[in-house]
């Protein structure tokens, strides 16, 4: 099974990003060699609206991954959490690292 995992460098008033640092933590550790039950790819994305919408496509596109887990960090957020749903909707009054604002807007991978 290969699997693609993604973080998000920090943007706004975060120095880290605690996605980043989870996806570099479990790359040094996971196994490079294929044969494995489990073949993990990470990516760090830029946390940009459009740059990362058109990386994530094309590494679904290149890799053929059997799943995908994105992670991200809320500020509001108390602790960790998981989505049941995902509504591809670009919906943040935070501007991205390109000074890029999107309210409810359908988020589409390229």
């Amino acid at each position: 099974m290969r699997v693609l995992l993604t973080g998000f460098e920090p943007f706004a008033s975060h120095v880290t990003n605690p996605s980043q640092e989870i996806v570099a933590a479990l790359a040094a550790r996971a196994p490079r060699t294929t044969g494995r039950r489990v073949e993990l790819q990470t990516t760090i994305l830029q946390t940009e609206y459009e740059r990362a919408g058109r990386r994530i496509g094309s590494l679904i596109e290149e890799l053929g991954p059997d799943a995908v887990v994105s992670l991200g960090v809320d500020s509001k957020a108390e602790g960790i959490c998981l989505e049941r749903i995902a509504f591809n909707l670009d919906d943040k009054d935070l501007a991205d690292n390109a000074g890029e604002i999107r309210l409810d807007q359908p988020d589409f991978a390229r």
